[in-house]
């Protein structure tokens, strides 16, 4: 393999030796060794212990963020409920608390579902079965299924140990 300098930098990294002039390069370097584009994507820089550090980092963190996406999504994808999907963000969670507390056993209201239109008859049983199914799914993110992955992540010690992490938030892990 060739290695193609323009200046300090390593700009090309081939197999077959790059004309200097073609190419404006200031030299160029036979190597045994493996090179990788930089993760900025302006040079070639040498695969070895130190760039396996840093790539396992920067793959860590993109798997954390990726995470973060992904969980936030699941948190606010809703509930079902006697077939009707329920809004699960912290408004709703609240809502659902002060109407149980004012509510009579007996009461039944009309509660809109996350698509603003399909309603149901909720008694006060309904309701706190819907906030009931709301906690359980911020306990199952927060305490279980977010700490899981986030350990995961932590643990890898190889970038194919990252890669085997699948990040999936699943309602029917809860029931």
């Amino acid at each position: 393999m060739y290695l193609g300098y323009q200046g300090d930098k390593i700009k090309f990294y081939t197999e077959e030796r790059l004309n200097p002039t073609i190419y404006n390069l200031t030299r160029i370097e036979e190597t045994d060794e493996e090179y990788v584009l930089s993760s900025a994507g302006d040079e070639y820089v040498l695969k070895d212990a130190e760039w396996y550090a840093q790539e396992l980092e920067r793959v860590k963190e993109a798997k954390l963020k990726e995470n973060e996406t992904i969980r936030e999504q699941f948190l606010v994808s809703g509930v079902e409920y006697k077939e009707i999907l329920w809004d699960s963000d912290i408004e709703q969670k609240l809502n659902i608390s002060v109407q149980v507390d004012s509510m009579g056993d007996d009461d039944v209201i009309t509660w809109v579902s996350m698509d603003g239109v399909t309603s149901l008859e909720c008694t006060k049983q309904d309701l706190m079965n819907i906030g009931a199914l709301l906690t359980q799914m911020t306990a199952y993110v927060w305490q279980y299924k977010n700490p899981e992955i986030k350990t995961a992540i932590a643990n890898a010690t190889t970038l194919e140990e990252l890669n085997e992490i699948e990040i999936v938030y699943d309602l029917a892990e809860i029931q």
